[in-house]
């Protein structure tokens, strides 16, 4: 295959493996999975938020300093989470809007930046695009979330493709991440709709080899 060819045959994505744990043997397991993760997603959930606890703070503290993490906070109160993880240049906070009250997303930017580390608003499906557009400036992405969030497996909600649509559109140069459901098929058709970072659990780590299936969707094969 020559190389036009093959550049019009793939496209090259930005995966962030999603681990969802319970334990702290699993998430070492998971983490070394997957060696060639650029990103690491880690889902928190406090089981407030949503119907569902993951590990905490204190099983995250010794993630490899070498790697970007995500911490996807599906918690009550993320400020406290966020006093409780490590940060650094190679942390990204993923902080839900609808855990934060309006007029406090400032306060929650400015505790990220003493970290030194990035900040990124995440949408839930039924939460309007108004909710975040006030609110971009000096972040590090948006996700939006294509699954109601809580649990990994589930399908993959394509109505959401409206919203990275009108995000892409007043955004250009936006980095807009996926997060429920993201597999070969879904990826195009949110890369089309303007998604370009992709957060995938069962696509990797639902297979026997996750490092080879990570690869494979980061060359994803075009319809």
């Amino acid at each position: 295959m020559r190389v036009d060819e093959e550049k019009q045959a793939y496209v090259m994505l930005d995966i962030a493996p999603a681990i969802l744990v319970y334990t702290p043997e699993e998430l070492a397991a998971r983490v070394r999975s997957v060696p060639s993760a650029k990103t690491l997603h880690i889902d928190i959930m406090d089981g407030k938020f949503v119907n569902n606890t993951t590990i905490g703070t204190a099983e995250l503290q010794n993630l490899p300093a070498d790697r970007q993490v995500e911490y996807h906070l599906m918690v009550s109160d993320p400020v406290g989470f966020i006093q409780a993880l490590p940060g650094g240049k190679n942390r990204i906070f993923e902080v839900q809007l609808e855990s934060v009250m309006e007029g406090d997303e400032g306060r929650i930017k400015k505790m990220v930046e003493a970290k030194g580390s990035k900040l990124a608003w995440v949408l839930n499906p039924p939460t309007p695009l108004s909710r975040l557009l006030p609110h971009l400036e000096g972040v590090h992405h948006v996700l939006l979330m294509t699954v109601n969030p809580g649990w990994a497996g589930q399908a993959y909600m394509g109505e959401v493709e409206e919203k990275m649509r009108q995000l892409r559109q007043l955004h250009p140069k936006l980095v807009i991440e996926i997060d429920g459901g993201v597999g070969p098929k879904t990826i195009l058709h949110a890369l089309k709709a303007g998604a370009n970072r992709f957060a995938a659990a069962s696509a990797v780590f639902g297979h026997k080899e996750p490092d080879k299936a990570l690869k494979e969707l980061e060359r994803l094969q075009k319809d």
